[in-house]
């Protein structure tokens, strides 16, 4: 492991672009401001507060921000996990990854001041 981090757990990853984000179009906005693509991450909306502006990294993928959100009830009817067990790699649109199943998510020191509830939960 490269990097220095606080706390490592397996979620299950989905993968998205601008273009390819199931919103019927392009966008390239994101909940953080940052533009839509590699290395920006999304976490379900209920958990993002508590994650924003995190760094991770994953193997097969790298370093990234957790910059957006998306999610909701849909993780655990189409990939039949929890919620705060999932996280959608942004991917450019002329360089698809299509990174998915299972990955260990590495969250990159510094440690939070508070450790997410979450996370004392697994």
């Amino acid at each position: 492991m490269p990097y220095k981090y606080w706390y490592a757990t397996q979620m299950y990853a989905s993968w998205y672009s601008p273009c390819n984000s199931g919103t019927g179009g392009c966008s390239y906005g994101t909940a953080s401001g940052a533009r839509a693509g590699y290395g920006i991450v999304a976490v379900d909306y209920l958990y993002y507060p508590y994650l924003a502006g995190m760094k991770v990294y994953i193997p097969g993928y790298g370093v990234a921000t957790i910059g957006d959100t998306g999610g909701g009830p849909i993780v655990e009817t189409t990939f039949g996990v929890p919620r705060y067990q999932w996280i959608d790699l942004g991917y450019d649109d002329d360089n698809l990854g299509k990174l998915s199943g299972w990955v260990t998510v590495y969250f990159l020191e510094p440690a939070p001041a508070e450790i997410p509830y979450f996370f004392q939960q697994q």
